[in-house]
């Protein structure tokens, strides 16, 4: 069996600066149901051409990881998986400013920054923009395989809605006639019922399409060897996809600027501002210092599961605001040790280690990268951290690690500054965090933030407030800039993490 090899010590000289102090989360003082972290999601399109070669950092990591998670089998049905995302149902009640003196339910829900609420600033195409004819899905995939949904391929049921919404509560402040007010009402209760409506069709259509992945990866062991052949080529090739999305993305935030980092409410002016500079610059340095491996993770052959599928998906969409292709997902195999070895050593030390408390991690092969996702705290919840179907998305949401890479169709960026604007066009829900550069990685620029938005209990599914600890970068692998982010979300991943 062979295993992912890092040296024991990945050793940074230490310099100035310390740790950053957490960051506002932008909209987290956002409406109901809205967890004021940002929302995500991208398609995957290529171009460009061959970026070969790049060697696995090296090092050792130390322990078995935890084993959880079935493969394949039947999926569940939609509200017993992944029904609870960073967003809730709509229905999550957050203490949040609300307006003085008696008000109808429209008005509760607008005085705290809820649908009909308007957003201000930052730069947005004019009209609302179509990914039809933008490239942002793959131009090809292994035959066979199905494309990963992408949740903002059309927002035009969300801009409606909303826009009817700012539209009658703005007509109801102007005019305080019950007639005013119901329609207000009506309005807001109707873009709330649009919002909700459209995750959950996200979300079982990334269900279904994880069940059709295992399904067709698993037809025959020849299908299941010539296509992870095929995942391996794809990830060598740059892609530029993320541009449209990013756009996409940009249009989403201002509909609904409480699932964003790069906006901020303002209750006295009942109104959220744009605060996506905080991340045009580093704010500050901090040091990473030494990093000991202590894990060990086995290399298999390939064994695709719908859990990793929906693991990888899903994690990228709430946590970074991307949309991945995943080509294979399952067990880690050389392919996956090869890519993740684009990694500074030290972060990629940082994302060992995490599996040591996980209940199981889930390994993907993308277009124009790799990504894993760690889950389940075994550290600060022993008793509740193995991973099933029925309770992955809550442990995604309040127990995990993510790190993905992707190979981008830019040049290698030379200032700290253009590196951050890479990362948060490739990871659109980063902009609006305030990082500090990291001065002790000695591959490529990277940086740090930390945040929290709302997660959902492990035990009693309850909303809670979640830390979370960003690492984020580009290194130069072969004249092409790998993008990565990590995210680890909750208490145990923070404090490893951080």
């Amino acid at each position: 069996m062979a295993l992912f090899v890092l040296s024991g010590s990945v050793a940074a000289q230490r310099s100035g600066g310390s740790r950053p102090a957490p960051s506002g989360s932008g909209g987290t003082a956002g409406s109901p149901g809205m967890s004021g972290a940002a929302l995500n999601t991208g398609a995957g399109g290529r171009s460009g051409g061959q970026v070969g070669g790049g060697q696995v950092g090296g090092g050792q990591l130390g322990g078995q990881r935890g084993q959880g998670g079935a493969q394949g089998g039947e999926r569940p049905t939609f509200g017993s998986g992944l029904n609870l995302s960073e967003r809730g149902t709509g229905d999550v009640a957050l203490e949040l400013p609300f307006m003085s003196g008696e008000t109808g339910d429209w008005m509760s829900r607008f005085g705290s920054g809820g649908f009909g609420t308007r957003a201000e600033g930052g730069e947005l195409p004019e009209g609302l923009p179509t990914l039809e004819d933008q490239g942002w899905s793959p131009e090809s995939l292994p035959e066979g395989l199905p494309e990963a949904p992408g949740a903002f391929a059309d927002l035009s049921g969300l801009a409606e809605t909303q826009g009817q919404a700012q539209d009658a509560v703005a007509g109801a402040l102007g005019d305080a006639t019950e007639q005013a007010q119901a329609a207000a009402a009506a309005a807001t209760e109707q873009a709330q019922q649009a919002y909700d409506q459209f995750w959950a069709d996200y979300y079982t259509a990334v269900e279904t399409t994880a069940q059709v992945y295992y399904d067709t990866m698993t037809a025959t062991a020849d299908y299941l060897l010539a296509s992870y052949a095929a995942a391996v080529d794809y990830t060598t090739q740059t892609v530029d996809y993320y541009l449209a999305y990013a756009e996409q993305y940009a249009y989403y935030c201002a509909l609904y600027p409480w699932d964003c980092y790069s906006y901020a409410y303002d209750a006295a002016t009942n109104s959220y501002y744009y605060v996506g500079a905080a991340s045009d610059a580093p704010s500050g340095t901090t040091t990473i210092g030494d990093v000991t491996v202590n894990v060990t993770v086995p290399i298999s052959e390939p064994t695709p599961s719908a859990e990793a599928y929906e693991a990888l998906v899903v994690f990228a969409n709430d946590q970074l605001g991307a949309v991945i292709e995943p080509l294979y997902a399952g067990e880690a195999t050389e392919a996956v040790q090869l890519v993740i070895g684009y990694l500074p050593d030290e972060i990629e030390a940082q994302l060992l280690n995490a599996t040591s408390i996980s209940g199981v991690t889930y390994w993907g092969l993308l277009t124009g990268g790799a990504g894993a996702v760690i889950v389940g705290d075994c550290s600060t919840n022993p008793a509740n951290c193995a991973i099933t179907a029925d309770n992955l998305s809550v442990q995604l949401s309040s127990a995990s690690t993510g790190m993905y890479g992707l190979l981008a169709s830019a040049a290698v960026p030379t200032t700290p500054e253009a590196a951050l604007a890479l990362i948060t066009t490739v990871y659109p829900k980063l902009d609006g965090l305030s990082f500090n550069q990291i001065t002790d990685v000695e591959q490529g620029v990277a940086f740090m933030a930390t945040t929290a938005s709302v997660g959902y209990d492990v035990d009693t599914q309850a909303p809670i407030s979640t830390a979370k600890v960003v690492y984020a970068g580009v290194v130069d692998v072969n004249g092409a800039p790998f993008v990565y982010a990590a995210v680890g979300v909750g208490a145990g991943y923070a404090s490893l993490l951080g």
